[in-house]
This record gives structure tokens, sequence and C-alpha cells, in this order.
């Protein structure tokens, strides 16, 4: 019997389509599901793949519609992943907010007592007298600022400079004016103030008639009217004491003081009494700080006595027992010296037995604003 043609579509040897459909299932099901499982599979790719019927269209045009907010917010309706966010070391620095390093954090919990120089002790001393030996016998390094104070003209210290002093070798004004400097902001008096060492000079060198040809622009400070009035009110006459150190011929300091009380100046000279030679000097320098009152008292009609007159009186005091100790007898001086009597008597064993606690004060005081070499010092401590 032949298969009958109709809209079924009869194939001989299969059945009637009731029967086919009894066996298989619905031809509705089975199109339906096959339709399902590719609709599943085309989603999958453009999922992947990024096509037109899902998410081509708007990588294309940018449309909010599509994927513009799932880049902005990484949702997964829009394209299926969430977006991380970049590390910033995959950024460029320029990209970046903020710094990248993160802040150093202090060695010790109690690094504020670690470098305060009232609590400084044999392992601080060892640790800077190491420091510095170890930069000072580097060529490239003997001559890096380690010390950079406040006040006393800001004066800086090198290695080099600070090696003389456990070295025992003569010392540079740097060197001294930086402790001057410490002493005077750690262990301040209501009656003392410390010039710096460059005053001196510089007063001799107006005297000698050096001056004006000088290269340096510092002289200024020397010339200018308004710095001549700050240096006699701030610093000849604010204390009862000036305390002035004196490089007085080739390698020998001197401590000149200029008692306003008394009305006198004051010589303390580490080798015995002065020759005609430092004795000359310090009647320039007493000439040229009478030339700097006057000139001020009738600029700013102020009534600074002239000092031209006042005295000039050599002191007994301590002996030095080798020709390099004079700038730290200078610093003992100023320290223990108070212009009327001596508040506590020392020797040469005694200021050679200071000099790693004085290069130890000089780092780590709250003068030097060199940070990172404390720290230096302190890991140099840590390790020993």
């Amino acid at each position: 019997m032949k298969g009958k043609r109709n809209n079924n579509f009869y194939f001989p040897g299969t059945g009637n389509l009731q029967a086919r459909q009894m066996l298989d299932g619905s031809s509705a099901d089975k199109s339906e599901e096959i339709s399902m499982d590719s609709l599943n599979t085309r989603i999958k790719k453009a999922k992947e793949s990024g096509t037109k019927e899902n998410d081509g269209n708007a990588k294309e045009s940018g449309t909010k519609e599509n994927d513009g907010n799932a880049k902005e917010s990484g949702t997964k309706e829009n394209d299926g992943k969430r977006k991380r966010k970049k590390s910033k070391y995959v950024l460029s620095p320029f990209q970046q907010i903020g710094g990248r390093k993160r802040p150093k954090k202090s060695l010790f919990g109690i690094r504020d007592v670690l470098i305060n120089t009232d609590y400084i002790t044999e392992d601080h001393i060892e640790a800077a007298k190491v420091y510095i030996k170890t930069l000072s016998d580097s060529a490239k390094l003997s001559r890096k600022t380690v010390v950079h104070m406040t006040g006393i003209a800001g004066e800086t210290c090198t290695p080099d400079m600070l090696q003389a002093i456990i070295a025992k070798k003569w010392l540079h004004g740097a060197v001294i004016n930086s402790y001057c400097n410490h002493m005077q902001t750690h262990n301040p008096r209501p009656d003392r103030h410390i010039l710096s060492s460059w005053v001196s000079h510089w007063l001799i060198l107006r005297a000698e008639g050096k001056v004006k040809n000088s290269k340096h622009h510092f002289m200024e400070h020397f010339t200018n009217q308004t710095k001549m009035v700050s240096r006699v009110n701030e610093e000849y006459f604010i204390r009862d004491k000036a305390y002035f150190p004196f490089h007085v011929e080739e390698k020998h300091w001197i401590t000149f003081l200029m008692h306003n009380k008394k009305k006198e100046f004051q010589v303390l000279n580490s080798t015995g009494k002065c020759s005609k030679a430092v004795l000359k000097k310090i009647r320039q320098l007493r000439a040229e700080i009478a030339k700097d009152t006057l000139e001020v008292n009738s600029l700013v009609q102020l009534e600074h006595p002239d000092v031209s007159s006042w005295p000039i009186n050599e002191y007994d005091m301590p002996l030095q027992k080798d020709g390099v100790s004079c700038g730290l007898f200078v610093v003992k001086c100023i320290q223990n010296w108070n212009g009327d009597e001596w508040i506590f008597d020392f020797d040469q064993p005694e200021v050679n037995a200071s000099r790693g606690r004085i290069l130890a004060e000089i780092l780590f005081s709250e003068c030097n604003t060199m940070e990172t070499v404390k720290e230096k010092i302190l890991k140099i401590m840590d390790k020993n």
C-alpha cells in the first residue's frame, strides 16, 4: 500500500505520523528543544566573543543601553563579568593619586628618647664615631653634609670636619658654631648669648679694609645698615654677656666675652697670656663693635653705651697640653665660665674624654635638620 501524500509528510517504512509522534515525542516539543539549545549556545558564544546579537553593537556604538554602564560599574547584567580595579602598581606614575611609597616607620617605639641628647649613651657615641669615620674614609662621602643647623647662619658640617673632633685635630669654625648653637638651644641661659665665630672674623676683615674686596656675598651682613641694627640690638646687647669664639692667629681659637654688666671685655686663652699680635686683634674687634654701636645709636635714636673705652682683661683658665684642642677649650669656656667664676672645672683629660659625646650631641641635636643621618646612626646601634 502506497503512502498517502499529505501535509504530515508520510515516509515509507516509518509508520504513520501518529506512531512516530508516540515514539519520539511531538514535533513541536522537539523543535522547541532544538531551538532552546541553539539559543543558549548563541548566548554563551555572544558573551565570549562579543557578537552583535548581545554585546557587539554596544561596544561599537558605546551606547549606555548595552555596555556603557557595564564598563563603568562592572555589573553582570551587561557583560557578565565583574570588573576588577587595576592595581596602582601597574599604572603609569602619572595616573596615580598620591605617592606609591609607604610612610617610613620609626625604627623604635621610643625614637624620641633615643635621639634626645639628654639620653646620650655610650652606644650613641660609638655608633656616631663609626658613622663619621666610615664617611670620612670615603673620598666621595667625606664632603657630604651630615649637619645642617637652624640658627647661627644655618651652619653645615661634613664628615671631614667632624672627624677632627675624635681624631684630635684642629677644629673648623663650623664645628664650634654647631655645638654652640646646640648649647644655646638645648641649654639656654637668660644671661648668655653666643655669637657665630664668623662675626668676629668678618669684623676683623672690615677693620683691615678687606670687606669691599671680598667676593663673598655674605659680607652684606656687615655693610647693610639694617643688618647692623639687628646685630647690635639682637646680639651684642640682648643679654648681659655676649660670647665670641675668636680665631686670632694660625689655627688658634680664644674666647672673647663682652660683659655688659661689668662694662668690660674678657679674654680667655687656653695657651696662657696673649701675644702682642693677638692683643692687637682684640683691640681691633673692640673698635669694630664700638663702631657698630655708635652708628646704630645715631640711626635709630638708641642709647647703647660706648664700648670703645671698656677695659680688656685677661682671665686665668685651664691650659691645653697639646696644640690642637683650643677649639674644644673655647666650647668648655662658653659652657662653664659665667663671666665671674668657673661653674665647673675641667682639664685636658676631661676635654679629651668629652670628644665622643660632643660629636654625638652635634649629630643628634634638635637643631640638626638632617633626620636621615640620625636614623642611620640608630641603625648602626641596632646592628651592634
